[in-house]
């Protein structure tokens, strides 16, 4: 399979056998964070593109709309990460990018929330949203819409036999859930933008 190919401001990416080709514009600056540092191995966060104009062709459909795109360095062995639950998501307008990740489990907690590019320590996560983005800003989600309930070792050994036997320990009973919704920033309780957001957790 064809890595994507970054190039400027312009990501491209093709797949023969999906019949797939996609072409990412940038429309906001890049973020970068090393998200831990173990004796074990590393996480280390790129987000190429927290925003972008996003054209994709799969056969003879073609997709249009606000486009997203990261890339995840993980040196560190599944049963060796350093957390249990995973947040991580983000809200896309036209105005405003905002990305999350936040963890908890196996070691301390710990949480980053970007707005439009700066990070805000004091921002925390909950079901209904984020607050402590500073100026009164918070983040409110809407009613979601469920995109994905998995076990997620159990799909993909569909395709890959053996999978299940060869990993054991608590990553084993990974769980993924993913939910779309529109969703506002609000300034003291007043809507000042909406857009969509995209919340996934994993848990095991």
């Amino acid at each position: 399979m064809a890595e994507p190919t970054l190039d400027g401001n312009i990501l491209t990416w093709r797949n023969g056998p999906l019949d797939l080709e996609g072409r990412w514009l940038r429309e906001a600056r890049p973020i970068e964070a090393p998200l831990a540092a173990l004796p074990a191995g590393a996480i280390h966060w790129h987000c190429l593109m927290p925003s972008a104009v996003a054209v994709v062709r799969v056969g003879d459909q073609r997709l249009t709309g606000r486009g997203y795109a990261e890339r995840l360095v993980l040196t560190l062995p599944p049963n060796d990460l350093p957390f249990r639950t995973l947040h991580w998501g983000r809200y896309l307008s036209v105005r405003h990018t905002l990305v999350w990740i936040d963890w908890s489990g196996a070691g301390a907690p710990a949480s980053w929330v970007w707005l439009d590019g700066t990070l805000h320590p004091d921002a925390r996560l909950d079901d209904q949203g984020i607050t402590g983005l500073g100026r009164g800003l918070a983040l409110r989600f809407g009613p979601p819409r469920s995109l994905r309930d998995r076990a997620v070792l159990q799909d993909l050994a569909r395709p890959i036999p053996g999978l299940l036997r060869r990993v054991v320990g608590p990553v084993a009973q990974m769980r993924e859930r993913k939910r779309l919704a529109m969703s506002r920033l609000e300034r003291d309780g007043t809507t000042v933008d909406e857009g969509w957001a995209i919340h996934e957790e994993v848990a095991w």
